[in-house]
């Protein structure tokens, strides 16, 4: 059951800029999750464009990204939320600091401090494919709690 009361369980990638790595799992997830599934991406800085190498190797594989500019992260885009996925924020962010849901960590290199070279948008795009197909196979079968980070308090204490 979602955030909202509702069946549908509502997932927020957030990444830094919202440039790349946060539109290409936007882009996986629509197209491989359903209808009890809603999926929105977001930045903490966004840049001002989705980069055209994202859009590039994203249509390289059939999918497309409906909008061209980067989303910045509301407060209110938090509300409702039952899954928070962070692709590699390092910064602690106050919008995030206060978010009651339960959070995923990814990791994966950002094609952007490797120049305009699609391979690295290549790279970043299949780990991303790799770890959404995960997340909606785990949101499918009810194991998505496995891939939540836990409390710090609880991760001391283990």
């Amino acid at each position: 059951m979602g955030a909202g009361g509702d069946s549908t369980v509502r997932v927020l990638f957030v990444s830094p800029y919202d440039a790349a790595r946060g539109p290409m799992a936007e882009a996986f997830a629509l197209a491989r999750g359903d209808e009890e599934m809603d999926f929105f991406s977001a930045g903490l800085v966004p840049s001002g464009f989705v980069r055209p190498q994202a859009l590039s190797v994203l249509e390289e594989v059939g999918l497309e990204v409906s909008w061209e500019h980067p989303r910045y992260l509301l407060p209110e885009h938090l509300i409702g939320v039952d899954f928070l996925v962070t692709i590699d924020c390092r910064v602690e962010d106050r919008r995030l600091k206060y978010f009651q849901g339960k959070t995923i960590r990814w990791k994966v290199e950002d094609p952007l401090n490797k120049g305009l070279d699609v391979n690295f948008y290549r790279r970043s795009r299949d780990q991303i494919d790799a770890l959404v197909k995960e997340l909606v196979e785990a949101l499918r079968s009810g194991t998505v709690e496995e891939m939540v980070e836990k409390p710090k308090e609880e991760a001391e204490a283990s």
